[in-house]
């Protein structure tokens, strides 16, 4: 019996994905084993002088700015893994979604929309890892459009995007390789097909501007930006454990479950689960909430 280039092509594409799968199961426990010595973290007597909750583009950003100051310990908690530098390769973002490494939320069945989804619901990924949400998008990067934040301010006189906002935008985007500044790799697409040349030739005949970002256009076409470095997905995290901030104590699979206060006012420390038992962390200056658009909210 012979194999046509179809059934063979079917062979390896199932091959391929078992092997996918066996490799997220390992890195699911890999914790485990990487940090079997690391549970100093978990005495009760040991302080910090913050606790940031979530590794992901914010919290690894706010962890690395405040651990600037030498004498700060901060301990950064997260409720994922570590990962593994293979996924950092962009297509991987999609195939990691419904796995352990996402936090698997769905929508309530829509009466009006998602109709061709099961049971009308619709999938919002959220990343369970260090580097968060970050691990799993396509990466585009997009400001927000200036109006929409000087909309916020439309009661404030004398604040605006461009004073108040833009600065913090250029603060934490990173353009060249050579540059320390910044936690946010940003780079052209590196490919497009001649369907975007299209597209923004036959919206420039239109009248509409083609543009490189938001800051000096209501409306408009161009290519997008996006969060990679030399081919590879880049998000803070990235940067945060490229530089090796030993003031910064990353502690993973740590699910933090409440925020303790003083006096229902002041937070002074977390309470989190680690391997079935409960732990208290202490912060003599804050606590931190960046555990994504759902949990810091909530």
């Amino acid at each position: 019996m012979f194999f046509n280039n179809q059934s063979i092509l079917l062979l390896l594409y199932t091959f391929c994905i078992f092997l996918f799968g066996c490799f997220i199961r390992y890195l699911e426990y890999s914790d485990f084993f990487l940090c079997y010595n690391c549970q100093e973290v978990d005495s009760p007597e040991t302080l910090f002088d913050y606790i940031v909750v979530g590794c992901g583009s914010a919290g690894s950003i706010v962890a690395r700015r405040l651990a600037e100051n030498k004498k700060i310990r901060v301990l950064l908690l997260e409720a994922g893994n570590h990962g593994n530098s293979l996924l950092d390769i962009p297509s991987f973002g999609l195939l990691l979604q419904q796995t352990p490494f996402d936090w698997q939320y769905t929508s309530v069945p829509q009466k009006r929309s998602c109709l061709s989804l099961h049971n009308n619901a619709s999938i919002w990924p959220m990343g369970k890892m260090v580097g968060g949400t970050g691990m799993l998008n396509n990466m585009i990067y997009v400001r927000g459009h200036p109006e929409d934040f000087n909309n916020w301010f439309k009661e404030k006189e004398g604040y605006s995007f461009k004073e108040y906002v833009l600065p913090y935008f250029k603060k934490v985007e990173k353009w060249t390789h050579e540059s320390d500044y910044g936690s946010v790799y940003i780079s052209n697409l590196s490919f497009s097909t001649k369907l975007s040349s299209y597209v923004l030739k036959a919206a420039k005949e239109l009248n509409f501007d083609i543009t490189q970002h938001t800051e000096n256009c209501e409306e408009g076409f161009g290519l997008p930006k996006i969060n990679s470095i030399n081919g590879q997905r880049w998000t803070p995290a990235n940067m945060l454990l490229k530089k090796g901030t030993p003031n910064i104590i990353l502690r993973t699979k740590r699910i933090v479950e409440k925020i303790l206060f003083h006096n229902n006012f002041e937070a002074y420390g977390v309470k989190y689960s680690y391997l079935g038992d409960t732990y208290i962390a202490r912060a003599s200056k804050g606590v931190i909430l960046s555990a994504g658009k759902y949990f810091a909210t909530f």
